[in-house]
């Protein structure tokens, strides 16, 4: 807008004032050209510089003391000296305590950095950080030490390094990704030791890995090899306490077992595999193979093998088998045209002990050259006498040449003993067999034919007695010390034990229960009668039961917990009824006597309704009165959320807000605004240069979608949230990403900008009019 004269006179008469960062403008001679001052965009506060009385002289310039007053001063740029602090600056040098320094930056005597100090090298950088009390190398930036920067310590960005370089012989450790090396060798390229990040270790030689630390031990590449002899210092003890040791004396070999059994075995998986003893290269001594069996060997010739029937055994002559004894008489073993027997002898005489002819249709023991027994290849037995048979079993039972007698009736004295003094079968009655221990009973057979079995006595089945049942005098036992006890009926599982102490129940062939370490395990459904309760806890705190018509989980001491997974809550029940729902161990939603409370900055969801005017939300001013209610308005404005408040009157509902599908809102009728309602109610500042100052936007809302998911792309006008709360910060609500704006309180301030510009335009409207009238 042009100025009069007199307006232009009125303006300047006292101070010069160039509104809305207008320049002031000095042109030359002939107006082509002009230099001006300006004001910067934004000034926090009102600045005036009185200038000096006089001019200064040749190349000095204008300096401020900081409280607006300008004076001249040499121009800084060729030189200056502050002697009070002892800082010179010349020839583009700057000296701390060095009024003639000749280096960029020369300092002399002690200094300290009172902040962060960045040096800048060619290609990184190294910062102190006073505040951390560090000394910053930025990544490949190396701290070097020595006069050839023998050592070196740096980070490459991935991994961390200490190298020393010794003419050829370098080391180098470093640490990336968990693994720690040490490396030699030229330019430190040579692995040494590598530390890997499960707590392994691995040495190499000649960058091939040699040893190796692993979750089952150690792996070996190549030889171990002692420098010393000996059991003292090149032994390899195996052990707690060294109980195992192979070691070399310098002549032979030894593998020393001090305590407990010795084992030579393979991994236990391996059907083919044997375990081969050689006294010298090629030379089999012992063979052992998978299955168990032995082979023994003289000059690579097998002499001995076990097999699954016993044992072979490879020879020729009369004498094949020897068993030495400590005395003067050994035994032999020997096989002739006719069969095989067994003599003792001495000096290459001996006397018949045993034979067995060659079609193996007898086997005759003989004592003191007299046959005591004969087996004959039916499967009878024959027993002598001084030559003369006693006794023989037959086709029909048996036959006794003379009289057998049982006549013991006392249990330290059996008819038939086996072994020990008072062990073995006796006489305990009419028609009954009792069996005895040392004297002492341990079972009977009646003459009804019932096994009596005595206190602690075991009736034990398998091999190794791995099943026992027995009574202790106090209790009854069924023990099995190896697999599983079946209860049967017929080929059905009924219960079956597990070594742990595990128990499982079955029905048809089906597992039912187990218990386990944790408890039990129920496959399948639990029946219980109306009203019976599964119990927990030592005093059946926790109940669960069906009383016929409705379920209950009833707690009745502490709180119920439910939860998704062991340290999730999930719903908490309290003793007083309230209930809190949780996300993320966070409690969202609890109710008390008071009502329910929404906890968190985040949203409440509800599920499409699909009634139509479905409620959402609905808060009640009584049992049968609707106060506030949010729901979804179906027809013309779909998806359309309507807030709905209930006239108690006459029962009609009027809409204050609507939030339609595509993000926009709007409202009707009135905002509540009633003086009574009100306090501390003052006249509104100046809002002209506020409103002034506000930036009106077109702007299109991020992430809106109509009812078919396609983006909503319409052109809304608006202000943006951060803007405005530079200029009138009481009208913005909520945080940064989720702000918005007060919009009656922004009306507020555009009436009370509107009213200041009206009474501007009056004035000015007045002054034009007095102006024209003169």
């Amino acid at each position: 807008m042009s100025q009069t004269k007199a307006q232009l006179l009125d303006n300047i008469k006292d101070n010069v004032q160039l509104d809305a960062q207008k320049a002031l403008r000095f042109a030359d001679s002939d107006s082509s050209h002009y230099v001006a001052f300006k004001a910067p965009g934004t000034v926090s506060s009102s600045v005036t510089w009185t200038l000096p009385a006089a001019d200064g002289s040749a190349n000095y310039v204008l300096a401020t003391d900081g409280s607006g007053n300008l004076s001249w001063i040499a121009d800084p740029a060729g030189q200056w000296v502050t002697s009070s602090s002892n800082i010179y600056f010349t020839g583009g040098n700057v000296g701390i305590g060095d009024s003639s320094p000749s280096n960029p930056l020369s300092v002399t005597g002690a200094s300290a950095f009172n902040g962060d100090v960045q040096f800048t090298g060619a290609s990184y950088n190294v910062t102190w950080d006073k505040s951390a009390d560090d000394l910053i190398f930025n990544d490949n930036a190396k701290a070097a030490f020595g006069t050839g920067s023998d050592l070196q310590i740096y980070y490459t960005g991935s991994s961390g390094w200490v190298y020393q370089s010794e003419s050829g012989n370098d080391v180098s450790l470093g640490a990336n990704g968990g693994n720690v090396w040490l490396r030699t060798g030229a330019s430190a390229n040579d692995d040494a030791i590598k530390c890997v990040n499960d707590g392994g270790v691995e040495l190499y030689y000649d960058n091939v890995k040699k040893f190796e630390t692993q979750s089952a031990g150690v792996e070996l590449t190549g030889k171990l090899t002692f420098a010393t002899e000996g059991l003292a210092g090149g032994s390899i003890d195996l052990g707690i306490d060294a109980d195992l040791n192979l070691y070399h004396d310098n002549s032979d070999a030894y593998f020393d077992n001090n305590v407990g059994d010795f084992y030579i075995r393979n991994d236990g998986s391996s059907t083919s595999e044997k375990i081969r003893i050689q006294a010298k290269g090629g030379e089999q001594s012992i063979v052992a193979s998978p299955n168990g069996a032995v082979e023994l060997y003289y000059d690579n010739s097998k002499k001995f093998e076990t097999t699954s029937a016993g044992a072979l055994v490879t020879g020729t002559g009369t004498n094949s088998v020897q068993i030495l004894g400590t005395g003067s008489y050994n035994l032999y073993s020997y096989h002739d045209s006719g069969g095989v027997g067994w003599a003792t002898g001495a000096g290459g005489s001996y006397g018949e002990l045993l034979y067995l002819d060659e079609s193996g249709s007898t086997a005759r023991l003989y004592a003191a050259g007299e046959l005591g027994l004969n087996v004959i290849g039916n499967g009878a037995v024959e027993l002598y006498f001084d030559n003369s048979k006693k006794f023989e079993t037959t086709s029909y039972g048996n036959a006794s040449a003379g009289q057998l007698r049982v006549t013991s009736s006392n249990a330290t004295t059996p008819a038939f003993s086996c072994g020990d003094s008072g062990t073995g079968f006796y006489n305990t009655g009419t028609n009954s067999i009792g069996y005895s221990v040392n004297g002492a009973q341990k079972w009977a057979v009646s003459n009804a034919g019932h096994l009596t079995v005595l206190d602690s006595v075991k009736f034990q089945c398998g091999n190794a007695g791995d099943l026992q049942i027995y009574h202790n005098g106090t209790h009854n036992y069924i023990d099995s010390t190896n697999g599983k006890i079946h209860i049967r009926h017929g080929t059905d599982n009924a219960i079956q034990t597990i070594a742990d102490g595990a128990v499982e129940l079955y029905y048809d062939n089906s597992k039912k229960l187990e218990t386990n370490s944790t408890g039990i395990h129920i496959f399948g459904n639990t029946g219980h009668a109306d009203g019976a309760a599964d119990l927990y806890g030592s005093s059946n705190d926790l109940s669960i039961y069906h009383d016929g018509t409705n379920s209950y989980i009833t707690n009745a001491t502490g709180v119920l917990l439910i939860r998704a997974k062991t340290d999730e809550n999930s719903i908490n029940c309290n003793p007083d009824g309230a209930v809190e729902l949780y996300h993320n161990n966070t409690k969202r939603i609890y109710t008390s006597s008071t009502g329910g409370t929404i906890s968190g900055t985040g949203n409440l969801y509800a599920d499409f309704c699909t009634a139509t005017n479905g409620h959402f939300i609905t808060a009640q001013s009584d049992e049968n009165t609707h106060a506030v209610e949010i729901y979804q308005q179906h027809g013309s404005n779909t998806n359309r959320y309507s807030l709905v408040i209930n006239d108690n009157r006459t029962g009609s509902k009027s809409a204050c807000f609507y939030v339609r599908g595509d993000g926009e809102t709007f409202s009707h009728p009135n905002d509540l605004s009633d003086r009574a309602l009100k306090d501390n109610i003052t006249d509104m500042a100046s809002s002209y240069t506020k409103v002034k100052n506000l930036r009106p936007v077109n702007f299109n809302w991020k992430g809106r979608v109509d009812t078919e998911g396609n983006p909503v792309v319409k052109s809304i006008s608006g202000f943006i949230a951060q803007e405005v709360e530079e200029q009138i910060p009481n009208l913005i609500n909520g945080e940064e990403g989720n702000k918005g704006i007060n919009s009656a309180g922004l009306v507020a301030h555009v009436t009370k900008a509107l009213q200041e510009a009206i009474t501007k335009i009056e004035t000015l409207e007045t002054k034009v009019a007095a102006l024209e009238a003169n």
